[in-house]
């Protein structure tokens, strides 16, 4: 009878043991087959670095903004009227970061003022020009077309002097 219980226990065992390496032998890795480019594979998804989105961690998320686009301002408080409206803006993708672009042209100007972009929103940060005017605003991406910038224009004692929105289709 001792050596029943003895060989039934060992079988359990065994059995056990067998079952348990047949079933975690059975589990697939969720993240084998995932390929995330610069990103981290966490339960099969991508999470991504700063700066880079898609399934895959495969896009630059400024990339969506780069390019020359032309604007056409709607500006209630401001001098410019007609023509002096539509422009091209251009932006350029920064070599150091890759959430950080230079918009150049905005309001019709020569300058090059720095943004930082999160998500579908580009923010270019209070920044006085060699005119001592201080532009600040946002640039909204709408589709691979279209977008749209809020900007306003103040003079060096911080009065708005242009408050402006602006379509930006691509050119």
């Amino acid at each position: 009878m001792k050596h029943v219980k003895t060989i039934l226990l060992t079988s359990g065992l065994l059995l056990g043991g067998f079952t348990m390496v047949t079933y975690t032998s059975c589990t697939k890795d969720k993240c084998e087959s995932v390929n995330c480019n610069s990103g981290t594979c966490v339960d099969g998804k991508c999470k991504c670095p700063t700066g880079y989105e898609g399934a895959n961690c495969q896009t630059n998320s400024a990339k969506k903004f780069i390019g020359v686009w032309s604007a056409t301002d709607r500006c209630p408080q401001g001098p410019r009227s007609g023509n002096d409206l539509k422009y091209t803006i251009t932006i350029i993708q920064s070599n150091q970061d890759p959430l950080r672009v230079s918009v150049v042209g905005l309001g019709k100007t020569d300058y090059h003022l720095t943004a930082t972009i999160d998500g579908k929103i580009m923010t270019i940060e209070p920044q006085v020009m060699t005119d001592l005017r201080t532009y600040e605003g946002t640039i909204n991406y709408v589709n691979d077309s279209t977008m749209e910038a809020i900007f306003n224009i103040s003079d060096s004692t911080g009065r708005v002097e242009e408050s402006c929105v602006s379509d930006l289709v691509t050119s």
